[in-house]
């Protein structure tokens, strides 16, 4: 709990019938206190009857304390009713009301001007009726009780309202409203709200249950903290500060939520920020958003025209349900899981971020999940699977989609990945399941690099260059038009050779493509082993040795055959388009050569090479 005396919930009856001693004196000097007497008043008076005031001076300048003190021995003729008739301006107000009877101070056709303090404790009602104003400079302290404002405006530095304070505000006029300068505390207050809330400084909203705020917009210009409370508002509006959401907390909206740099709404785990549309509001929904959730908080963001992350680190739950036609926008946002309940087209503009996992659920078939990458962005799912049905990822030109260390699984046909005019997808030490992967890149060439991978998809590759890795498998059938496909041999045995190899689990069909393989040896056994057909009887076929540290290429051997590509069915390709690429590593004539290499059981299970052999 915060140390300053403002923040106190319990106080003694003492300290709270001298707090007028205690407020009597101020940067602005000493202030005269004036006493009511209750006698005198009957039951009804008028505040500027001086008759009802001890010493008959009536508390209306700024030198003034107006003090209101009814304790359980002085309300034997019932309850007491001041009325504020007049505009007022006074130094400071202290109403403690301790009997049984009810105290009630009412502005009915005034404005009050409280230049320093206002104390409310007991049982009182604080009203200020229609189109009148409450201005108090330094702070309102309030336990119990109630305080109605039914006026345009209600401005004070600091508030304090606790100990089951009652506030019903209802702002008269469109741009009324309830504003606090310095920070507001509220603890076990009751409220009913409507119109515009203004807090400025540190607010604090505490032990707080069944907040329904459904008609107030609440503008924060600084820090706020919510502990242990329910709250609903209609709209928030957040200026640079931070709204932090505490354990067992939950905050819902109803309307625009929006927060402006470098504002942020901070989820504590095992807190709830849920957004929802209000069945009065025809009007657009949007949620302008910078969000740092901590594991375990769930965030759930539903019933929006416009949604924009921004900027955010979302370790927590992130669901996204019923959804509108509407637009998405993520920016420089991490996802530790972000979930879709949907039932019709989701459009998603990202970039610069990174999805730890993405899901997509539905009870019945919806349509896609379109994702449109700009700038770097990546999927790491090291959670698990990541499921989304019928997900498609647009790579806009000049984007990279690095999908790495984990398994992605896109369902259902027409899933797809999509690569444009220089745009890089990187798939790394991945497991990844997707209908198709298309590049279509007309205004320069597309990038894949595929390392240390498995990729289940049909690959339609055009204008595109792709650098794969040994030990990558692509199971599904890979067909290149105008495209260069690089096979860089990595993990190399202790002998020589090459324990990894790249894999197609289908037919490689090529058009027209250049098919290269980079290697630091002299492979003893295929480096490409195609489970289907080799068909490119137009394209070209290299192969070439890499140098070692010392700047050395392997030992070339004459007359004997180096394996390169292997295939139980026939290769199809044009040897006199091949070429070894690295010359100057040997004196010796490169012949390449498709040959048939028999079963040694009699199984039929022959094999097909394409070979290179240096004479």
């Amino acid at each position: 709990m915060p140390s300053n005396s403002h923040y106190h919930h319990h106080r003694s009856l003492e300290s709270i019938s001298t707090s007028a001693t205690a407020f009597s004196t101020s940067s602005s000097g000493e202030l005269e206190i004036i006493e009511l007497d209750w006698a005198a008043c009957g039951g009804r008076c008028e505040y500027f009857d001086k008759s009802v005031w001890i010493g008959g001076v009536i508390p209306s300048t700024s030198n003034y304390h107006a003090v209101i003190n009814v304790s359980a021995d002085d309300d034997e003729s019932g309850p007491i009713t001041m009325y504020i008739m007049s505009d007022l301006q006074v130094g400071a107000m202290t109403v403690v009301a301790n009997g049984r009877y009810v105290v009630t101070i009412e502005a009915g056709t005034s404005h009050v001007d409280i230049v320093q303090d206002l104390l409310l404790s007991g049982n009182y009602q604080f009203t200020i009726d229609s189109k009148m104003t409450l201005n108090v400079g330094n702070s309102i302290q309030a336990s119990q009780g109630q305080i109605s404002f039914f006026g345009s405006d209600m401005t004070f530095g600091y508030g304090s309202f606790v100990d089951g304070c009652s506030l019903v505000i209802q702002t008269s006029d469109v741009d009324g409203s309830f504003s606090s300068i310095d920070g507001i505390y509220f603890d076990t207050a009751k409220i009913f709200a409507q119109g515009t809330f203004n807090f400025g400084g540190k607010s604090y909203f505490s032990n707080l249950v069944g907040w329904y705020l459904q008609d107030t917009t609440l503008n924060l210009n600084g820090d706020a903290v919510i502990a242990n409370s329910t709250i609903s508002v209609k709209t928030i509006v957040l200026d640079q500060g931070t709204l932090e959401i505490g354990a067992g907390s939950t905050l819902t909206t109803y309307d625009n939520v929006t927060v402006f740099a470098p504002g942020v709404i901070q989820l504590d785990a095992g807190s709830n920020f849920d957004t929802q549309r209000s069945e009065n509001n025809p009007g657009p929904v949007h949620l302008l958003l910078t969000v740092v959730s901590d594991a375990g908080s769930n965030l759930t963001l539903g019933n929006f025209d416009l949604l924009s992350l921004n900027a955010s680190t979302l370790h927590g739950d992130t669901i996204v349900n019923d959804y509108l036609d509407g637009e998405i926008s993520f920016v420089d946002t991490y996802f530790g899981q972000l979930t879709y309940y949907i039932s019709a087209s989701v459009n998603i503009e990202s970039s610069g971020c990174t999805y730890n996992e993405i899901r997509a659920v539905s009870n019945y078939k919806s349509d896609s999940v379109y994702y449109m990458f700009s700038g770097y962005n990546e999927l790491t799912s090291t959670d698990g699977v990541s499921s989304a049905y019928s997900t498609q990822f647009f790579l806009n030109v000049g984007a990279t989609f690095n999908i790495s260390n984990g398994d992605v699984e896109l369902l259902a046909d027409g899933s797809s990945i999509v690569v444009s005019s220089h745009s890089t997808l990187v798939v790394s030490n991945a497991t990844l399941v997707v209908s198709d992967i298309n590049v279509s890149a007309l205004q320069g060439n597309g990038h894949i690099v595929i390392e240390n991978s498995q990729i289940t998809s049909h690959l339609v590759l055009q204008r595109v260059i792709v650098n794969i890795t040994t030990n990558s498998h692509i199971n599904g059938l890979a067909e290149a038009s105008q495209s260069t496909i690089n096979i860089i041999v990595g993990n190399v045995s202790p002998a020589g050779d090459n324990d990894d190899v790249v894999y197609f689990a289908q037919d490689y069909v090529g058009f027209d493509a250049s098919f290269n393989i980079i290697s630091p040896i002299l492979p003893s056994q295929a480096i490409v082993n195609v489970n289907g057909q080799y068909k490119d009887t137009n394209g070209t076929f290299s192969f070439g040795l890499l140098q070692d540290s010392k700047g050395s290429y392997p030992q070339i051997t004459a007359d004997t055959p180096y394996f390169l590509v292997s295939s139980p069915n026939p290769i199809s390709i044009n040897t006199t388009l091949c070429s070894f690429s690295t010359p100057s590593a040997t004196s010796l004539q490169p012949t390449f050569s498709i040959i048939q290499q028999l079963s040694s059981n009699n199984n039929n299970n022959n094999n097909y090479l394409l070979t290179l052999t240096f004479n």
